[in-house]
């Protein structure tokens, strides 16, 4: 028999303000070993540690008000069904998220969109959607170039990339092929993040509408 138990843990870096993704299952958690979950920029990280009588610690770094929260619970509810969202206790502000893949993700979104609506509130002009998921999204197409894996089919490598609201048009200067990249949701993001090269082609040209809550 096959127990996978698996979730998804999220939370938002204090130190670069993207949101990071990991899968988590109940195997990580054995033998009272601490299990860190580090931001990709390697500068923050969250950790879980499970003592004698299965309690979980998790030590969160926090964007809202700068220190390290340690919220205490059973292990078989880190690992249940449903979602966990853990609180700033300064602020209220959600800082972690853990729960089935796509309910974190729709939770993360709603977050982001809620952030965004307060960044309006009080003058701040945003040109995105969701203006994390846009800067992440367009940092790995510029790191997918950088390793020469960003092309046209008809072997062109002099690729234009135009940033609009909820996506990034990639256009080749040669042959005109295009694509568009969804950059509104963190299902989008998830799914830029499994490319690991880029090839624009004249008979294909992928988009798909933006989801919002």
């Amino acid at each position: 028999m096959v127990v996978r138990c698996l979730n998804t843990i999220a939370y938002k870096c204090p130190v670069c303000g993207s949101v990071e993704f990991n899968d988590i299952s109940v195997f990580d958690f054995f033998n009272g070993k601490e299990y860190a979950i580090k931001c990709s920029c390697g500068r923050s990280a969250v950790k879980i540690i499970t003592k004698v009588n299965k309690k979980c610690h998790i030590i969160v770094p926090c964007i809202a008000c700068g220190c390290n929260h340690t919220y205490v619970l059973d292990l078989k509810v880190l690992l249940a069904k449903g979602i966990l969202v853990f609180e700033c206790a300064n602020t209220n502000m959600e800082l972690l998220f853990i729960g089935k893949d796509e309910e974190v993700r729709q939770s993360v979104d709603r977050y982001e969109m809620k952030m965004e609506k307060i960044l309006s509130d009080i003058g701040y002009e945003d040109s995105f959607a969701n203006s994390a998921v846009m800067l992440r999204t367009i940092d790995i197409i510029h790191d997918i170039a950088e390793k020469g894996d960003l092309l046209c089919q008809c072997g062109s490598r002099d690729i234009d990339l135009q940033i609009l609201y909820d996506k990034v048009q990639l256009s080749c200067n040669k042959c005109f092929a295009y694509e568009f990249i969804n950059a509104c949701t963190n299902q989008d993001l998830k799914q830029t993040l499994c490319r690991g090269s880029i090839v624009l082609c004249r008979d294909t040209y992928r988009v798909a509408p933006c989801k919002s809550e």
